[in-house]
Formats: C-alpha cells, sequence, structure tokens
C-alpha cells in the first residue's frame, strides 16, 4: 500500500533497519600515556612490550568486545552481524627510550609569568590548557601578539 509520498509501507517491515551496537574504549589509549596508574606502571616497559597498566586495559578492551560478541550471539544476531574493529590511538611509542615527557604545570607557570612581566596588569595568559601528546591552549587574550608571544616562548 503506498501512503501519499509514493513509498511502499506495506514492505517496510521485510526491510527493517539494522540495529548498532557499539563499544568506545579509552583505556589503551590513556595507559599507553600515562607514566603511572592504580601503582601500576603505564605505556611499555621495553621496547613493543606492554607494561603492568597497558596489559591490564588490554585485557580490560578484550574482556569488553568479548561482552559484546557474546550480547550479539545470546540475541540470535552472530550471523547476520558484522564486527568492526578499528583504533584511532598509537600515537606513544612503543619504545620507551623515544619518549620524552615535559610536565606541563612548569612550562605553563613560566608562560604566564613572562606574560605577566611584559603586562603587569594582566593576569594569567593561559585561560585553559588540555594536554595529551600535543597541547591545546585557550588564551586569555587572543589577539594576534599573544598567540604569537606564546608560540616564541613554547619554541624557544
Amino acid at each position: 500500500m503506498r501512503g501519499r509520498d509514493g513509498y511502499d509501507h506495506s514492505r517496510a517491515h521485510k526491510v527493517g533497519t539494522p540495529a548498532i551496537f557499539g563499544l568506545n574504549l579509552q583505556s589503551v589509549s590513556t595507559a599507553q600515556k600515562l607514566p603511572a596508574s592504580d601503582g601500576l606502571q603505564g605505556g611499555y616497559t621495553a621496547k613493543s612490550v606492554p607494561g603492568p597498566l597497558l596489559t591490564k586495559n588490554l585485557d580490560f578492551v578484550n574482556a569488553q568486545i568479548g561482552a559484546l560478541t557474546s550480547e550479539i550471539a545470546e540475541r540470535h544476531l552472530a550471523d547476520s552481524t558484522t564486527i568492526i574493529l578499528s583504533a584511532k590511538h598509537g600515537q606513544s611509542p612503543t619504545d620507551p627510550a623515544a619518549l620524552t615527557r615535559i610536565d606541563n604545570g612548569p612550562l605553563l607557570d613560566g608562560l604566564n609569568a613572562a606574560w605577566k612581566k611584559l603586562h603587569p596588569a594582566a593576569g594569567n595568559l593561559v585561560a585553559h590548557s588540555v594536554d595529551d601528546d600535543a597541547m591545546l591552549l585557550w588564551l586569555t587574550d587572543r589577539s594576534q601578539a599573544a598567540t604569537e608571544f606564546a608560540k616564541r616562548y613554547l619554541l624557544g
């Protein structure tokens, strides 16, 4: 039976809409980058050898994927389900000797102090920062001069 839109609505129940199961697991990415967490060393202990925290988190992700596939099987959907695993992380080196960690606290304190030295009436230049393998800075002064100042300081 066709509706006013010209679509045959009587056949819609035969086509169906696929269900989407999903996971977003950040624990491996985090364990690669953290020096330590929960008393466990993060990252890699030797070239391509996961440390204790990374091993724990890899096991966690494996268990979550196992739970997902078990749920799909319990719902009798295994024959009609395609499982796709992908990753966007992996930016931390697997060779610990290739990793240089920089404490951002003194770096940002120095940038703010240098800014206030040249601009005594101003407060901190950095309003907020987020760092991972790169750092994002939100500046209180959005001028090109402030951006160039921060760039020169950080590159120096």
